[in-house]
């Protein structure tokens, strides 16, 4: 275990604006977005840095000692993530209560470095049970 581990954290927040369009119809927009550090990362030791498809090869080329073949199973608290959406909504309602709701999301997660728990994900670092 690493000496220096610290427990992992997130951070999330969203902002919605939203309009009623007469007295049957409303939209809105919102921004949702978090960020998460400190979390578990395992092979720390040899595991491709950089993320990307590519052959056996070439991820054992981004590793930092891609000389060495064997991942260590080490824990330490280097991995981080990130998630950004934008969604839209709109909404109508109509006699007899019937209604419809239309609604999109737009959004992106990046994940460096962390790949589970010890082969939980089948991540680097993970597979050799």
């Amino acid at each position: 275990m690493d000496p220096h581990h610290q427990d992992a954290r997130s951070q999330q927040w969203n902002v919605e604006i939203q309009r009623q369009m007469g007295a049957n119809s409303a939209a809105s927009v919102g921004y949702i977005g978090s960020k998460n550090d400190r979390l578990d990362l395992t092979g720390l030791f040899n595991t491709a840095q950089t993320p990307g498809p590519g052959t056996p090869a070439q991820v054992n080329a981004r590793r930092p000692f891609p000389w060495y073949n064997v991942t260590p199973f080490f824990g330490a608290s280097h991995g981080s993530g990130n998630y950004n959406a934008l969604q839209a909504k709109l909404e109508r309602k109509f006699a007899h209560g019937f209604q419809y709701l239309v609604s999109y999301i737009w959004s992106k997660s990046i994940d460096t470095g962390s790949s589970g728990w010890f082969d939980a994900e089948n991540g680097p670092g993970g597979g050799a049970f």
